[in-house]
């Protein structure tokens, strides 16, 4: 619906005098429930009140004038309180059966009918009013300004970083918590940035494909991740700035996933077959090098100490861009069993070398005369391209020479 400003406030007279001679009361209108935990079909008049209270209330009053034209459209907003104090909030259709991001809203969140507001003259931006109907009261609202017709912040402009989660920290100053974040590029500064998490920055996760929103709590290290920043960057090491957006994103490079199950060489799927977890234990921001002839992989301290604290057995799988490339075993030193036509990782025990790494069987030094899948060229291009692939520990090589490896 097309709105001029002009009669706005006469439309919001209109609205209340036709509820006035329905014979509704503040009771009949309760809002979607008694705990608002879940949305429902709102009868005709309680979506004229709805969009009354949006349009008369005092978040209105600077965005509605002669020259502005707006149009109006109903939603469902569902917003949850996490323990750090922030609040993250969905938008959803009103129609919330045809919206995919229904599913994804946790059962604990609290429901309430909104008016999302569009205006395209004089500038293009958008107001999001969210109601209670208990109360009658404006319970949430959010502005966005539009640049060129396209919504910002992460549409208008290309991701600050992109990169890896190194650390979480759940505290902050005045803030939910904050990242550490190693970039794919730095700015000639730095390459690491410890990013903030308002109470109103937007993480969405793109990971399967589909939109959804998460939670704070539900970040962690390994995850690939595209920020963009609110406001300036402190020039520390590593530097400092606050998240507007972060989108997680499918991890396009070599990392090392654990699977749940236990599971011996012998009973390993076929990889097309394979559930590979959300977040890989190693992800390439844990790789400080790899040897393409001897595959050792030297690691964070960080990675490292998470090799350490598995259990074994468990099978391993080691994927670029989040598909598999081939099967492995995680096993221990200390079991008598020999393992054969199958890549092993060792349990490691030593606290001198930071490394691990990947033979074709175990014991080591036999000859299991099979393919060698560590020398995927898919794997060396994506170890090449983050420029993590050596010859020995900490010497860079080639992609020429890595296709005659092993």
């Amino acid at each position: 619906m097309k709105i001029n400003g002009f009669f706005a406030a006469f439309l919001v007279v209109i609205i209340m005098l036709v509820i006035g001679f329905s014979g509704c009361s503040s009771d009949s209108l309760a809002g979607i429930g008694e705990d608002n935990h879940g949305p429902r079909e709102l009868t005709s008049n309680e979506e004229d009140l709805v969009v009354s209270i949006a349009l008369g209330s005092t978040e209105m009053e600077d965005f509605i004038r002669q020259d502005s034209t707006f149009k109006t459209e109903l939603m469902w907003l569902a917003e949850i309180s996490e323990e750090s104090g922030s609040v993250v909030a969905w938008q959803i259709n009103y129609q919330w059966q045809l919206d995919d991001q229904f599913n994804s809203v946790p059962e604990t969140a609290t429901w309430f009918p909104a008016v999302l507001i569009k205006f395209s003259e004089p500038e293009q931006q958008e107001i999001l009013i969210a109601v209670d109907l208990n109360t009658e009261k404006v319970v949430y609202t959010r502005n966005r300004t539009f640049s060129s017709g396209v919504p910002s912040p992460a549409e208008d402009r290309l991701p600050d970083i992109t990169g890896w989660i190194t650390d979480i920290q759940t505290e902050g100053e005045g803030l939910p918590g904050q990242i550490l974040v190693k970039a794919e590029e730095g700015d000639g500064t730095s390459n690491e940035y410890w990013v903030g998490i308002k109470q109103d920055t937007l993480i969405n996760d793109y990971r399967r494909g589909t939109h959804d929103i998460m939670l704070f709590s539900g970040l962690e290290t390994g995850q690939q991740v595209q920020v963009w920043f609110d406001g300036p960057i402190q020039e520390s090491y590593p530097a400092q700035a606050d998240a507007r957006q972060i989108d997680l994103v499918l991890n396009e490079e070599f990392a090392i996933y654990f699977l749940e199950e236990t599971i011996v060489p012998s009973e390993m799927l076929v990889l097309s077959q394979v559930q590979l977890p959300e977040n890989p234990i190693i992800s390439i921001a844990d790789v400080i090098s790899y040897s393409s002839m001897t595959h050792e992989i030297e690691l964070t301290p960080e990675a490292y100490q998470r090799i350490k604290n598995m259990e074994v057995p468990r099978a391993f799988v080691v994927a670029v861009a989040s598909q598999p490339v081939y099967w492995g075993t995680f096993w221990s030193s200390w079991f008598s069993r020999s393992i054969e036509n199958c890549p092993v990782i060792l349990k490691p025990l030593s606290e001198d070398r930071q490394v691990i790494q990947i033979d074709l069987g175990y014991p080591s030094w036999m000859d299991y005369g099979i393919d060698d899948p560590r020398s995927d060229l898919i794997i060396m291009n994506s170890l090449e391209r983050t420029d993590k692939l050596s010859t020995v520990i900490g010497q860079s090589v080639p992609i020429k020479e890595v296709e005659t490896a092993d």
